[in-house]
């Protein structure tokens, strides 16, 4: 946060949510150049980037908002003290990071965020640097990401990092400086491609179409030109696949290889979770079972369903108020068409993940999406209106 006092306020802030998003590509990133042993340089990183924000952004640390944090904390605390059978899952490295680090800048800063003008901006020049080092763990760092033996993180850790930096990219270039990002997001899509899970290719379209879909909603030539451009690609969508399975890198790909196959909405060990998940929720009654209540039900493993999770930890009753209030913040946010976009992009590349694998409980990026949703829900200010 050096010469921060040169910076707007409202982008430090909005610096401040980019960085937290751009930690996870980091910290890979330095898991490869250590060959694994970054333990030291992670708390390295946290312990300084926590106090530049917190140093940077001191006027957003206010009574209300420390007295929010304690709340949450109280709240832990009060599951952590009634459910002792789920207290061993307290005792992780993620659940410190996640009260230490995620929680005091959400509550402090990403919760206040009022002006969201230049989000997309920001996000891309970080995303530069991320398509940068993505680039570098999946085609030349000379580890072999494929191997578990040697690898030092999954493709779906790799993916769901560089995801909303691919999608700012391309929300950026259509906006402006288009031979600028445009050339970084189709990098970015080709690492996630080569070195990504199914959802995250998914998500990345779904945000390209739903943002395509509000820019050119005023513009039928656009929406046809969008809708041929789909057509091209399904019809030739055989001999895209079985040239890209013969490029050198991108051959051995995880969603590549579940296309070939035929595989690739399909997923043998989640349907066995779910399959219990629904078997719990349909018998527990009025039961309660807090924060990682779920674990016992799952072979001691997260739903891989936020929905299911809720539902599991805080029963019926309160499980559904809990997701009624999370739906009436999206729709809130949704019915403002100047943050539409904004709203888009942090459900494809923040809260869709939780719909397929995650926990939200001790991943920081379901508490940086819930910090935006307060933002967007309480901002007296506007974005410009379809600014894509």
């Amino acid at each position: 946060m050096s010469g921060s006092k040169s910076i707007p306020y409202e982008d430090r802030r909005l610096m401040c949510l980019s960085f937290l998003l751009f930690l996870p590509v980091l910290l890979d990133f330095i898991k490869v150049r250590q060959g694994g042993e970054s333990s030291l340089y992670t708390y390295i990183v946290y312990v300084v980037s926590l106090i530049a924000i917190l140093v940077g952004l001191r006027r957003d640390v206010t009574v209300k908002s420390v007295g929010l944090l304690f709340l949450f904390y109280f709240i832990f605390g009060f599951s952590y003290v009634m459910f002792p059978e789920t207290q061993e899952y307290y005792a992780t490295d993620g659940f410190l990071i996640l009260c230490v680090y995620f929680l005091p800048i959400v509550f402090f800063v990403i919760r206040k965020i009022d002006l969201w003008d230049k989000f997309f901006l920001i996000m891309a020049w970080f995303g530069l640097l991320a398509v940068l080092m993505g680039l570098y763990i999946v085609f030349f760092s000379g580890v072999d990401n494929y191997s578990a033996d040697e690898r030092y993180f999954t493709y779906m850790e790799f993916s769901y990092g560089v995801l909303p930096f691919v999608c700012s990219l391309y929300k950026q270039a259509r906006e402006s400086m288009p031979w600028t990002f445009f050339p970084f997001f189709i990098l970015g899509f080709i690492e996630m491609f080569a070195f990504g899970s199914r959802a995250t290719v998914l998500f990345v379209l779904l945000f390209v179409f739903f943002s395509e879909l509000l820019y050119r909603s005023r513009n039928i030539k656009g929406i046809l030109t969008l809708l041929l451009i789909i057509g091209m690609v399904a019809l030739n969508f055989e001999n895209i696949v079985s040239w890209l399975a013969g490029i050198s890198g991108i051959g051995d790909s995880y969603v590549l290889r579940h296309i070939i196959v035929g595989e690739l909405f399909q997923h043998d060990t989640r349907e066995v979770i779910y399959s219990n998940c629904q078997n719990r929720i349909s018998s527990m009654g009025f039961d309660i079972c807090g924060f990682f209540g779920d674990r016992m039900y799952c072979g001691s493993i997260y739903p891989h369903n936020i929905i299911y999770e809720i539902m599991m930890q805080w029963g019926w009753l309160l499980g559904s108020v809990i997701l009624l209030y999370i739906l009436y913040l999206i729709i809130k946010s949704f019915l403002n068409d100047h943050h539409r976009i904004v709203l888009v992009f942090l459900v494809c590349c923040l809260l869709g993940r939780f719909f397929v694998s995650g926990t939200y409980v001790v991943e920081g990026r379901f508490w940086v999406f819930y910090g935006c949703l307060l933002a967007l829900t309480s901002s007296k200010k506007t974005i410009n209106k379809y600014a894509i």
